[in-house]
């Protein structure tokens, strides 16, 4: 009987874990015109209408069990910030809820673990947008993280 019980114990703790990576996709995109054509940008779609059209290297991962949404591209800060900031506003660290660590390519600075600590990455410009989406902006490179929490 402890036998039984063991066994099914470990079968549903797989069964979790497998569903976790059934209900999460992943996609990318080397440019905003690819994101477009393939209809995944707007609202009600995964990645924000409000995406800079210089956005290049898209990488962005969903889940479709709890909408959250984690976005990573690159795009040219100084000639596309100033439209970017028409749709997001410049917030302070501590007025921040971090994302879950999805893995994968997001850093784990960005994540609910950074929340715990009083010691902000300076790298970061943090903004709150429109879509109650949160974005960290690194100006020195033009990275971007995005993320909506569902």
């Amino acid at each position: 009987m402890i036998r039984f019980l063991v066994i099914l114990l470990v079968f549903k703790i797989v069964g979790f874990t497998g569903c976790e990576r059934m209900e999460t996709m992943d996609a990318t995109y080397p440019n905003y015109e690819a994101a477009i054509k393939a209809s995944t940008v707007g609202a009600g779609k995964w990645i924000p209408e409000f995406l800079p059209p210089s956005s290049k290297n898209i990488h962005e991962r969903h889940n479709i069990d709890t909408n959250e949404v984690w976005l990573f591209f690159s795009f040219n800060y100084l000639s596309d910030i100033e439209d970017l900031e028409k749709s997001c506003k410049r917030v302070a660290f501590h007025n921040i809820v971090f994302p879950r660590y999805p893995g994968v390519w997001w850093p784990k600075t960005l994540s609910r673990r950074a929340e715990d600590t009083q010691n902000p990455d300076r790298n970061y410009e943090y903004y709150r947008c429109k879509d109650d989406g949160v974005i960290a902006i690194d100006s020195k490179k033009g990275d971007v993280f995005y993320w909506y929490l569902g």
